[in-house]
């Protein structure tokens, strides 16, 4: 499951830190998906699966099914193949998407940190 990110040329990615890095982000890159496109965990599960990262495909994903996109690096990964090629308006309405979700992130944290000290 872990364990960096290898190509055919380059074991890049092994050792002790990419595998720490590779757990440290499993729960964060799935909330950040479900915070881009709530209730959609079967659908981002799948898009998740194309790619050869165990959590960078989350997000990616969770954009592309969000924008209706196709996310593409040609010869490894395919994101959300039924969807359109992206477009420039599609930037913005992905950082106005992101900007919701950080803001639910933050709004979320502060409740579990004033529940975690008894505010």
């Amino acid at each position: 499951m872990f364990g960096g990110h290898h190509t055919p040329r380059s074991r890049c990615g092994v050792g002790p830190s990419p595998r720490a890095d590779d757990a440290l982000n499993w729960i964060p890159a799935r909330l950040t998906a479900l915070l881009l496109v709530p209730g959609r965990l079967a659908a981002l599960r799948r898009e998740a699966g194309r790619t050869p990262s165990p959590n960078a495909g989350w997000p990616m994903g969770a954009l592309a099914l969000a924008l209706g996109v196709r996310l593409e690096k040609r010869g490894v990964y395919m994101l959300n193949p039924s969807g359109r090629a992206p477009e420039p308006a599609d930037l913005h309405r992905a950082l106005a998407r992101v900007r919701r979700a950080a803001a639910l992130a933050y709004a979320l944290a502060a409740l579990l940190g004033w529940g975690a000290w008894g505010v």
